[in-house]
């Protein structure tokens, strides 16, 4: 709740510094005393709203007996009207000050009544704060607790935060059951076997299959590996297609969507035909989702294995065979105490505590958590923050204790994850609570995440940091309390996609719908029962939806949604965010020029084919994301957005956008994220886009000098990628002039022919630079020795036509923290060697599309390293060596797979290990 406040009044004192605002008086020249008023009263709520939540974040957090509940709430709904006499005031003084003249003239007449309307209201919500202070008075509210000096540090940087030292998949205590769940997966008997790992929630089911599953072991015994998630609200087909991607990896699964089960069932049953395969599905909650599948996987060679984790008994015992279920136990008293140390206390080397009576407080502290892993690391996570001192220590015990006494109805876990909420800081718990709204056991890619909570005002300015560069911090400090979870890091090491735990997530849901902060919805009927909650999830139903959204915030579809005219008219105008993507619609209706208050847009993965030109009128909108659409171009209401930072509209796989630029686009000077097709004119004027830090443009190459010229004005600039319109096109110009473009690249891709020595280039690229892709280089002496001077790279592509040479050698000691490499359509190579003591972290190795490439390449023994092998579109020579002639080269390899275009349509994988 106090989190809340701080957003409201931040709210009222953006609004107040707006720039519209700000010249309002000389559009309201007859009512500038009112609008004085206004502006009076707006100031006054901030100061008492911000003065209110300073005294609530001095409450001992969590701790609300039913008087103090009662007020909260109360405090709550006058936020809410704040809110929303604020979006309405925004509203109004944005509609004047972009209003021509006579327009304007009319507005003005029009509003008048309005604007009495609003000094009214704001009237009324002062007076209500007035009385809620006096309430507050009179009940002696909070009196009782007061925070006893808690030290929590409030801030810690990223790169403290996520510790590569402490894994996720560390299992304290569970070593048997992963040995023995290991041996199950890997015995030879001739059957398929179906297992079963269940147990209370908390206990470590997930964590203890997935360390089994990413084992060495595992990865030599099985051709295909598939994990899937299911939870209650499962879809059968949506477990398909799942499926079906894990099969075919990012590469293979673009169409996916447009598949039915039938087919898709059909390619699944193709791909694990005669093979070993191993899936594991995920937190099952009813043996229906199994049934469903069974048939689906009848084709695997038998010894495949099938693994459900359950919190059901009944679930472990109608499917598995009684010798292969796994019943997890609690820990024990000294596994609980070794499990939390090493994550209280992982800082220090021996992970251990060496203060007696700290101890004594740690270990009744981890009594309270009943052996269970879960509720341990949430509990531990939390402590690592906190001052070592006794008095910290036993305040955390006491909250614990008033916590299991005050709410009984909870499970062990929750008490625990109860109390690791109330004590997040407030610019984390509006964060916190937002990431109910995705389903169950959704992977939520960190910057939708991101763009979302600064679309939605919950990001603080920090310094010299950029809102995205805090709002990550925000994330890695959650990952840390164990509030959210790591699902997969990028190849830089960054979070790449997280989820919520289900046991967190069924908190998360039931205090944001007792908050009014969001409300899930799951079927249609539920609509009618919306509870004034802020925001809405709408779930996997396909239906016309009919609600009131005149009070909603942000509404985010997963599924299909039916004719988007039902969701947006006039009353939807409050909307930050309207998140559609994946959503089966094909046009965006002209009432999306009603939703003023729009930041937020994402029309990913939709079949939208044009974007109406009311656009325009979204002048607070942040973030346009519309890759993977059917749209051709773009309307020319885009240069208007003044607020845009991110313009993302790639729609084809090579990650370049055929969208060309509307006149104008030079004057979006907030924008970060630019992804486009240029001419002249845009690349002459493009260095007023100094905020820039990723570009991803096409150009014809002529205009390459003059874009490199407005590049030099880009000094946050960190990714560039740049591609001809013509490949026949020959970039003429001199690296050197611009050597300031080049030297704080973290990732480039230069894809045109280059009329200049790569040794000119390499020469002013950083030690920053992680990534490198060219393409249509056309370069005729193997580019390998100059690229070796580049020792930090950790992803290098050569791919179309980017050399036209023969034969490539990585030489020893080169590119010694490479993990990809990828070789593709390079029409003349015929042989790549690999000198002993080269690429010593290579990890995936992609050849694609090598038509001369006919032997293994020479030295891939001396790879130890990688773990996957990538063909595709490979000659026959070269795939025959490695299953035949040259397979004892390969044997290290743990996967590696083959991908085969049947008549230039259907895509097939065959699995070679």
């Amino acid at each position: 709740m106090e989190g809340y406040l701080a957003f409201v009044a931040g709210k009222i004192g953006s609004a107040l510094l707006d720039e519209a605002t700000t010249g309002a008086t000389s559009l309201l020249r007859d009512e500038v005393s009112l609008l004085r008023k206004i502006s009076v009263s707006m100031e006054r709520l901030k100061n008492e709203l911000d003065l209110m939540h300073a005294s609530m974040d001095d409450w001992d957090k969590g701790k609300h007996n039913k008087t103090e509940e009662a007020w909260l709430k109360r405090m709550r709904d006058i936020a809410h009207k704040a809110e929303d006499v604020i979006d309405e005031y925004t509203y109004l003084i944005t509609e004047q000050s972009r209003s021509g003249f006579i327009r304007r003239a009319i507005v003005r007449y029009t509003n008048i009544g309005t604007w009495h309307r609003i000094a009214e209201r704001l009237k009324e919500i002062e007076d209500d704060l007035d009385h809620a202070s006096k309430m507050k008075e009179r009940y002696d509210i909070k009196k009782l607790y007061s925070r006893q000096g808690s030290s929590l540090i409030r801030y810690v940087n990223q790169r403290e935060l996520i510790n590569p030292a402490v894994e996720e998949d560390e299992i304290v205590g569970m070593k048997e059951e992963r040995k023995a769940l290991i041996e199950w997966l890997t015995d030879e008997a001739p059957k398929r076997k179906i297992i079963t790992v269940w147990g209370m929630g908390g206990l470590g089911k997930t964590t203890i299959v997935h360390g089994a599953y990413e084992s060495g072991e595992i990865e030599k015994h099985f051709d295909h590996k598939v994990w899937v998630s299911v939870s209650q609200s499962f879809q059968c087909i949506d477990l398909l297609r799942r499926i079906l991607k894990e099969l075919l990896g990012k590469e293979g699964s673009k169409d996916i969507e447009s598949f039915g089960p039938d087919s898709i069932v059909e390619k699944i049953q193709g791909i694990l035909q005669d093979k070993m395969f191993l899936v594991v599905l995920d937190d099952v909650w009813d043996p229906k989702a199994f049934f469903d599948l069974q048939s689906t996987f009848r084709n695997g060679k038998l010894g495949s294995k099938i693994v459900i984790t359950t919190r059901i008994r009944e679930v472990a015992n109608l499917v598995a065979d009684e010798h292969c279920r796994m019943e997890l136990r609690t820990l024990t008293e000294n596994e609980s105490w070794a499990l939390f140390c090493s994550r209280a206390f992982w800082k220090d080397d021996d992970k251990r505590c060496h203060n007696q009576e700290i101890e004594e407080w740690g270990r009744k502290i981890v009594g309270k958590c009943g052996d269970l892993p879960l509720a341990i690391v949430s509990i531990a996570r939390l402590m690592s923050l906190r001052s070592q001192t006794i008095e910290e220590w036993e305040n955390v015990h006491n909250k614990l204790i008033w916590e299991f006494n005050c709410n009984p109805a909870l499970d062990g876990v929750k008490h625990i994850l109860n109390v690791s909420y109330h004590d997040l800081p407030g610019y984390l718990k509006n964060c916190f609570l937002y990431c109910s709204i995705f389903p169950e056991d959704y992977v939520i890619r960190r910057n939708r995440l991101v763009n979302l909570w600064i679309a939605e005002g919950f990001v603080e300015a920090r310094g010299a940091q950029t809102m995205e560069q805090v709002a990550e911090d925000y994330l890695n400090e959650l990952i840390h309390r164990c509030m959210l979870q790591i699902d997969d890091w990028s190849i830089t090491g960054k979070v790449e996609t997280c989820r919520m735990h289900d046991l967190v997530r069924e908190l998360t849901v039931t205090v944001a719908t007792s908050e009014k902060f969001s409300m899930v919805v799951t079927e249609p009927q539920s609509t009618n029962s919306f509870n004034d909650a802020r925001r809405m999830s709408i779930q996997n139903f396909p239906v016309e939806i009919r609600v009131d959204l005149s009070r909603i915030h942000s509404l985010l579809v997963f599924g299909s949604v039916g004719s988007p005219s039902s969701l947006l008219s006039s009353k939807a105008r409050h909307l930050r965010v309207l998140d559609l993507e994946r959503a089966n619609i094909s046009s965006v209706p002209n009432e999306v020029g009603y939703l003023f208050n729009l930041h937020y847009l994402s029309l990913r993965w939709t079949k939208i084919n044009r974007l109406p030109n009311s656009v325009r009128r979204l002048r607070n909108l942040q973030s346009l994301d519309i890759r993977r659409t059917e749209l051709s171009s773009l309307p020319k209401g885009i240069s208007k957005l003044k607020n845009l930072r991110h313009l993302c509209t790639s729609n084809s796989y090579n990650w370049f956008s055929n969208l060309n630029a509307p006149r104008g686009l030079w004057n979006l000077t907030c924008l970060q994220t630019l992804q486009i097709s240029a001419n002249k004119e845009l690349v002459e004027r493009l260095g007023k886009l100094s905020q820039l830090r990723k570009l991803e443009i096409k150009v014809g190459a002529a205009y390459c000098p003059q874009l490199f010229a407005s590049l030099l004005q880009m000094p946050f600039l960190s990714r560039l990628s740049i591609r001809s319109n013509d490949m026949n096109e020959e970039l003429m110009i001199q690296f050197k002039e611009f050597s300031c473009v080049f030297k704080n690249l973290e990732k480039l891709r230069l894809h045109f022919s280059i009329n200049a020595k790569m040794s000119d280039l390499v020469g002013l690229l950083g030690d920053k630079l992680r990534k490198l892709s060219l393409g249509r280089c056309q370069l005729k002496d193997d580019p390998l020795p100059v690229l070796s001077r580049l020792s930090n790279l950790i992803m290098l592509k050569l791919v179309d036509d980017a050399y036209s040479g023969k034969q490539l050698c990585f030489g020893v000691g080169w590119f010694p923290n490479l993990k990809v490499l990828r070789l593709a359509d390079l029409p003349n190579l015929n042989e790549i060697k690999m000198e002993q003591g080269s690429m010593g972290n290579l990890q995936i190795l992609v050849l694609t599309q090598l038509p001369n490439l006919k032997q293994v390449p020479e030295g891939i023994e001396f790879q130890t390293t990688v773990k996957e092998l990538r063909l595709w579109k490979c000659t026959g020579e070269l795939v025959e060596m490695i299953k035949g002639g040259q397979k004892h080269k390969v044997d290290h390899i743990p996967y590696i797979r083959n991908r085969i275009l049947i008549d230039d349509v259907e895509l097939v994988i065959e699995v070679i290990r």
